[in-house]
This record gives C-alpha cells, sequence and structure tokens, in this order.
C-alpha cells in the first residue's frame, strides 16, 4: 500500500466518523439521547424512623429529616408510612408500606 493511499484512507476515515456522529439512533430512548441529560431517579425509601421528638427517613441507605435534600427534591413531610417530597417537577408523596404496620403506643386500641 502506498503512503498515499493509507493517507486518503485516514482522510476518509476521520471524515466519516466526523459526519456520522451527527446522526441520532432512532432506536435510542429519547432521555438517553439527549447530551447532560439526568439519569433516571430511583427513589428506594427503606424506613421511616419516628420517635419523641425525632423523623427521620432512610433512603437509598442515607438518613433524612424534613428540611434535607436528595438529588433537587427536599423533605417537606415526614409521617408513619409516607416522605412528602417538593423539588422541581412539583411536590410528590412517597409510601413505605399500603398500611401502618405499628401504632404508636399512646394511640387507643
Amino acid at each position: 500500500m502506498s503512503i498515499f493511499f493509507r493517507m486518503l484512507l485516514f482522510v476518509y476515515f476521520l471524515f466519516t466518523q466526523t459526519v456520522f456522529a451527527s446522526f441520532r439512533d432512532p432506536t435510542r430512548p429519547l432521555i438517553a439521547a439527549e447530551k447532560g441529560a439526568p439519569e433516571a431517579q430511583t427513589w428506594d425509601l427503606q424506613a421511616i424512623i419516628i420517635s419523641k421528638g425525632r423523623r427521620f427517613a432512610i433512603f437509598n441507605g442515607q438518613p433524612l429529616y424534613v428540611g434535607s435534600e436528595l438529588a433537587g427534591f427536599r423533605v417537606v413531610g415526614i409521617d408513619p408510612n409516607t416522605v412528602h417530597l417538593e423539588g422541581p417537577d412539583g411536590k410528590m408523596t412517597l409510601f413505605l408500606f399500603n398500611q401502618v404496620i405499628k401504632k404508636s403506643a399512646d394511640q387507643a386500641i
């Protein structure tokens, strides 16, 4: 192979890489196609702990209190079965269970 042919092949390769890099894959999901788009956030609410004078929830292994922030969302309330979040997309309520597992000792049975 001559040096001229190798150079021509190299220039052709660079040209095609530059041109085809601007094309979008039609089978690629829209959110993944956008540059700098955040990955989908998974919320793993693992526990809610409420005791005298203290309320916190465990998200993805991290304790969060009322006023704490996680991925742009702020915790605005913690109840025995739910955590209320507020963020750029609005308000969101996350449920720990479908029902309350244990009632407080001061509640009548």
